[in-house]
């Protein structure tokens, strides 16, 4: 679950154009998660809240939770969730 949490921080501050004020390591990373991405994700509890479950994304396609309305633009994206995806370019 840490891992997740760290990808998907890089994922959120990768449009950033400074990096967060927190610092580093997993506890900075779980509380920038729920500042930007908790309101709307959950990744400890299986269910979907405005935003899907984010249980196990990494080699997930995109818009494949069940039980979830996707606009058609992410159904048929093709995109895979990486590793490589989560993290900034």
């Amino acid at each position: 679950m840490i891992k997740v949490v760290i990808a998907l921080t890089f994922l959120i501050t990768a449009g950033s154009r400074r990096p967060p004020s927190q610092g580093t390591g997993a506890a900075p990373a779980q509380r920038l998660f729920q500042q930007r991405c908790g309101a709307c994700h959950q990744i400890a509890t299986p269910r979907n809240g405005v935003g899907p479950n984010l249980q196990g994304i990494v080699g997930r396609a995109a818009g494949a939770v069940e039980g979830f309305r996707y606009s058609p633009a992410l159904k048929d994206s093709g995109v895979t969730w990486t590793p490589r995806r989560l993290r900034p370019s």
